[in-house]
């Protein structure tokens, strides 16, 4: 059944309905089944018979199963296979192979009881008057402590069960026997319980072998038969020693030779007890049940039904038996005491729904895991609640594990299918998730869980998928709007929400808002630490609003989180370029500083140079301390900007940041460019300051001051007609 649920997760048994589907065509699963058994490929065979019970229970195709099975040696598996082929229909085959299976676990007691009970509707049939002899010869030999090495050896039939009832009919006559000599010992020790049944003619025997021929081996001594009380003694012996298994087919054997309905009650409530020490407590039920039906004066019947249905959760049938039990005998055991029980397993049944709908999914657990440990052990409804309880909590993975092993206690089960899909939804597995509730639906199409998860993932699907068609198209505000439609269908915890985030950045990052991306990635980072591209789009986005610490951080991080080497070397190199920008803005800026554009001639270059030069010249900006100092810092700043940029190769250098690539890779220069004024330029200013070296020269009288005036006039004139063939800074 996993193997089928698996191959509905990949998609293999497609949910359209079309011809060849795996779900709608259970007979050609069968027929393909058949075909894997009969080359020998009995693994193959088994998962593909299975898938075709997934899709619809046949006894053929237990039957079918059962065989393999058996030719596997899964013996226990083949026998719960055959047995449910009888539940569905009783057939001779369905009985041999019921027989066979016990007859190889060497539960020759029961073998012997399936064969009686298969020649009680076909009496001289040849194949299951030989296994009855087979484990009445295995039941002697272990009686005498003897040990028969024929009795694994079955001789089975390798044709499948793939015909129509009409054709089962049949083949059910056409079995083979080991060989002539056993087929005579067969006659002769049916004779003693059959009234003398001839096998049915096989035609002219095969020729005889050239060696003499053995002697066939005398038939074993018959086995006493034992009185229904006698049987049910044999099984309380096995059921006191706690080998509740062992007893079982005595209570059984005791229940089909009871004389009429009131003895075979009494034996079906020891067997159903025997069920419930084992586990099988819906098994036990339908023993306890019967038996109610067959003797409606027994309490003790009761008092199992009542036992058995608070064990499986079912609390208001289990309080109506219990006080029919109670009714029909006030000092019936263990009536009280399960009355008290469900009382209080109905508090915390209460107790779990309130604080579920208080949002206290923890306290609900708590109850419930208390209910079932205690009270309802065997309860898949109150284990479905108590799973329903965490999968809120947002553990999704362990739920997915413990509904897997409830899906295969229960193959049918509507809530385990749809608490594997709700996980993988909430896991992101959108796809996987809808499978789920389709196959869920499918099972039950009222199941409204199901149809609430269902309407939910085609609406988050249809947002998603209609965001992505808008950012194809260029159209970002449509693309952020449908984003943020599925963020609001989703969950506070669903991995969805994480790619739902870095969607909608990246249509905010093309819209220029970057903060707005940066909000979404930190997001879409607290949903999913790994997540690379929402830390990448948050660095870029840090990288175009100039926070360079923060992108480098994110690179860092990005480098870590990466899944391969390529990843790493291309979140290391993005780290590195982060780190030139920067360097690049802690720089001073000498466009800013000449207050020009990147793409300023040399001629604007220069203008501009000599504007601001005269402008801060210090001997110009004469007054208090402060502003000389800011003065002297301005005109070195101007003379710096300046003799780069008016120099080709440093320009270039400057722009694409190759001067600070040796710092940025840990690197260190081999000194310090300084600029100074041309010289022109400075007696130009030396000269129309009056003579001064600067804040501190000396000055003469008012002939010198003229004289000093003209001067500079001059040299002004001389400097604006030396402009434009020579450059007014050198550097060192």
């Amino acid at each position: 059944v996993i193997a089928a649920l698996n191959a509905v997760a990949r998609g293999k048994r497609g949910m359209n309905g079309a011809a060849g589907d795996s779900i709608s065509n259970p007979e050609a699963l069968r027929n393909e089944g058949n075909d894997l058994f009969n080359h020998g490929r009995l693994h193959d065979a088994l998962e593909v018979f299975t898938r075709s019970l997934f899709a619809e229970e046949s006894h053929l195709t237990y039957n079918n199963r059962s065989l393999c099975s058996f030719k596997l040696g899964k013996y226990e598996d083949a026998l719960k296979d055959a047995q449910r082929a009888l539940k569905i229909q009783p057939t001779l085959k369905g009985h041999y192979r019921v027989a066979s299976a016990f007859n190889a676990l060497g539960r020759f007691d029961s073998a012997i009881l399936a064969c009686d009970e298969g020649l009680a509707s076909g009496a001289d049939n040849a194949e299951l008057l030989g296994l009855r002899v087979k484990a009445e010869a295995g039941l002697l030999a272990m009686d005498t402590g003897e040990s028969d090495s024929d009795d694994d050896d079955e001789d089975d039939d390798d044709e499948e069960d793939d015909e129509d009832e009409e054709d089962d009919k049949e083949e059910e006559d056409e079995y083979e026997l080991d060989s002539e000599a056993e087929a005579e010992r067969l006659a002769s020790s049916s004779k003693a319980r059959a009234k003398s049944i001839e096998p049915p003619p096989r035609g002219p025997p095969p020729p005889p072998p050239a060696a003499t021929p053995k002697p066939a081996a005398p038939p074993p001594a018959p086995v006493p038969e034992l009185s229904p009380a006698e049987c049910k003694e044999r099984g309380n012996v096995f059921y006191k020693a706690a080998d509740y298994e062992s007893s079982l087919p005595w209570y059984e054997k005791a229940t089909l030779g009871a004389a009429d309905g009131k003895e075979k009650a009494l034996y079906l409530c020891n067997r159903a007890a025997a069920l419930v020490m084992l586990g099988r407590v819906p098994e036990a039920l339908n023993d306890a049940a019967r038996a109610s039906k067959l003797d409606p004066t027994s309490a003790k019947a009761f008092a199992r039904m009542g036992k058995c249905s608070l064990q499986l959760g079912e609390l208001t049938e289990s309080r109506l038996a219990l006080n029919r039990a109670a009714e029909l005998s006030a000092d019936t055991a263990g009536v009280a005491a399960d009355l008290q029980s469900i009382k209080l397993a109905e508090a915390l049944a209460e107790e779990a729904t309130t604080h579920a709908s208080a949002g206290e999914y923890a306290k609900a657990v708590s109850s419930l895991k208390l209910l079932s440990s205690r009270y309802c052990p065997h309860s898949d409804h109150f284990k479905f609640l108590e799973l329903d309880a965490i999968v809120r909590m947002g553990k999704y993975d362990e739920v997915l594990s413990l509904a897997t092993a409830m899906l295969r206690r229960t193959p049918d089960s509507p809530n385990a299918l749809y608490l594997r899909g709700r996980c993988m939804f909430h896991n992101g597995q959108l796809d996987t998730a809808l499978k789920h509730t389709i196959e869920a639906l499918r099972l039950d199409p009222d199941h409204a869980l199901s149809k609430e998860l269902r309407h939910a993932i085609k609406a988050i699907t249809a947002e998603k998928e209609g965001g992505n068609t808008a950012f194809k198209a260029g159209d970002y505000t449509e693309a952020v709007a449908r984003y943020t439609a599925a963020l609001a269908l989703a969950g506070a915890r669903d991995a969805i929400r994480s790619t739902l985030h870095v969607n909608r950045a990246t249509a905010y990052a093309r819209m220029r808002q970057h903060t707005e991306a940066i909000a979404d990635c930190t997001n879409a980072i607290a949903l999913d630490a790994k997540s690379v591209k929402a830390i990448l789009r948050r660095a870029a986005c840090y990288m175009e609003l100039e926070n360079f610490d923060k992108a480098i951080e994110d690179y860092e991080l990005a480098s870590q989180s990466a899944p391969d080497e390529e990843g790493q070397r291309s979140a290391r190199e993005h780290k590195r370029r982060a780190k030139l920008e920067k360097a690049k803005a802690s720089r001073i800026d000498h466009y800013k500083v000449l207050d020009i554009q990147k793409s300023a001639s040399p001629v604007e270059v220069k203008k501009a140079y000599r504007k601001m030069a005269l402008r801060w010249h210090p001997d110009k900006n004469a007054g208090s301390s402060e502003s000389i100092a800011e003065a002297e810092a301005k005109f070195k700043e101007v003379n710096e900007a300046y003799d780069t940029l008016s120099d080709p190769a440093k320009k270039e250098r400057y722009d694409s940041g190759v001067d600070l690539e040796a710092e940025v890779d840990g690197h260190h220069g081999h000194g310090h460019q300084h600029s100074h004024m041309d010289p022109e330029m400075f007696n130009m200013f030396r000269s129309f300051m009056g003579g001064q070296g600067g804040p501190g020269g000396g000055g003469g009288g008012a002939p010198a001051a003229a004289a000093t005036v003209g001067a500079a006039a001059a040299a002004v004139g001389a400097c604006r007609a030396a402009a434009s063939t020579s450059d007014l800074m050198t550097s060192d």
